[in-house]
């Protein structure tokens, strides 16, 4: 939904969109992601994304909660909806089909650096 919302934002605008550039956006890396977060059971107290084993909240010391149980079916089934069959994240995939754009994947920053430095010299 995202995706199709900024498709049709960007069809409407005077913006334009020549590729979409994706980080690190494999399956594991998203796992990884959700098994980091982690939130006190203050609900008042910040979340905290921690590649710590038992992180605890910086405002009571108590041992924060994990955010995600990854066992629970729900939550397998949203990291897989944010795959298409070939691995692609969805809405890069909707959104580089609805724009016809290149969805690009990269998995360090200094490769997207020189990817947009190569757009900037007269190729957009």
């Amino acid at each position: 939904m995202q995706a199709e919302s900024l498709a049709e934002y960007v069809k409407s605008s005077a913006h334009t969109i020549r590729a979409c550039v994706v980080v690190n956006a494999s399956k594991e890396s998203t796992i990884k992601k959700f098994e980091s977060q982690f939130h006190c059971v203050d609900s008042f107290h910040p979340k905290l994304e921690s590649s710590e084993s038992n992180p605890v909240c910086g405002i009571c010391g108590k041992a924060m909660i994990r955010s995600y149980d990854l066992k629970n079916y729900k939550v397998a089934h949203l990291i897989n909806s944010y795959f298409d069959e070939n691995g692609v994240l969805s809405a890069v995939s909707i959104l580089s089909r609805i724009l016809g754009v290149e969805a690009v994947s990269y998995t360090t920053p200094k490769e997207v650096t020189n990817k947009i430095l190569g757009l900037s010299h007269g190729n957009v």
